[in-house]
């Protein structure tokens, strides 16, 4: 299955197909950054941001240059995020 294949589905919010897609794509080819970006954006619109941030991270290490840097970097300032007029877990 292809980059734009698996895009397709999560445009189409078939998130549990995606992701099953993208673990077949990850075992054929573990060194697949692209595919670790896109297992990061599954992942994190199951509410599953570590995982997410942890695939983006993958994502990074494979390739500095991988949209996923940027993803990563969002995706830590939301973890980072306090604000104390609010209440915060």
């Amino acid at each position: 299955m292809t980059e734009t294949e698996i895009s397709k589905i999560i445009s189409l919010d078939d998130f549990s197909k995606a992701k099953e897609a993208l673990d077949r794509v990850l075992a054929d080819n573990p060194q697949d950054d692209s595919a670790y970006y896109c297992l990061g954006r599954v992942l994190w619109k199951f509410d599953k941001r570590s995982e997410a941030l942890s695939a983006y991270n993958m994502a990074v290490k494979l390739n500095p240059e991988s949209p996923a840097r940027f993803a990563l970097e969002m995706g830590k300032s939301v973890f980072d995020f306090f604000n104390p007029d609010l209440l915060n877990p």
